[in-house]
């Protein structure tokens, strides 16, 4: 069964929706559903920033209160990386049956190379190469492909007003137990950003930072010997070149 995907759109951005929806049609492992964004006021809403991590709740509430324990929170930008669909399965599976182990997974976390905590490595039956490598992070950002563990991330996001408010994508990592992946299972598309106000160009740096980490991962994806097959394994994982 398909997981459901809320993807958040700004109504006036038909030009973003109907690209997300052409990028994704052949995903077969996710269902898409629009979810009509928030907008700054300047007082309740102060920013885009703001309206991004309210929307997440909201989400999230309505998902806890439907007795939901897993949600895939997504952004209009998002575009999906080479093998998606097998990595996606493999990356639910680990999480479903180590619930306990996490409250958020990004699917696409940029400026991880020095808060690297642990490593799993995940195979595939396909043999798929190179190898999903999950990574326990406190450090990065970015949060266009996000899997919230519901009860126990509303917790803690409940702190965010008491914590004044900050940008939602670096508290994420620092606030709950982050989990990251590479290679990516989802990139964000070069355009105009209403978050930065500004043309955004992102291709290039998502691949220059999953080939870092790719070659500073080789270990681990090359001697499956040097592989973690439970999260009590992460404690023993190697660390990273330059830590």
């Amino acid at each position: 069964m398909p997981v459901t995907a809320h993807v958040i759109n700004v109504a006036e951005r038909t030009d973003r929706w109907e690209k997300f929806t052409n990028d994704w049609q052949d995903q077969t492992t996710i269902k898409i559903e629009r979810e009509d964004a928030f907008k700054p006021d300047g007082v309740e809403i102060r920013d885009v920033y703001d309206a991004v991590f309210l929307k997440h709740r909201q989400i999230l509430t309505k998902a806890k209160d439907n007795g939901e324990k897993f949600c895939l929170i997504m952004e209009d930008d998002a575009i999906p990386c080479k093998d998606f669909g097998e990595r996606f399965e493999a990356v639910m599976e680990y999480l479903t049956m180590y619930e306990d182990k996490w409250e958020i997974f990004n699917g696409g976390m940029l400026s991880i190379r020095d808060c690297v905590q642990g490593i799993i490595r995940l195979t595939h039956k396909s043999g798929l190469f190179p190898p999903t490598m999950l990574l326990n992070v406190n450090r990065g950002a970015m949060a266009h492909f996000l899997v919230f563990n519901i009860e126990k991330a509303l917790k803690k996001m409940d702190e965010w007003e008491a914590d004044e408010k900050p940008q939602f994508d670096g508290w994420y990592s620092h606030k709950l137990e982050c989990i990251a992946s590479i290679p990516y299972l989802a990139e964000q598309s070069d355009g105009y950003s209403d978050a930065g106000g500004q043309f955004r160009e992102w291709s290039e740096r998502f691949k220059f930072e999953e080939a870092t980490m790719i070659y500073s991962l080789r270990e681990f994806i090359y001697h499956p010997s040097s592989s973690l097959s439970s999260p009590a394994d992460a404690s023993d994982s190697l660390p990273l070149e330059g830590k």
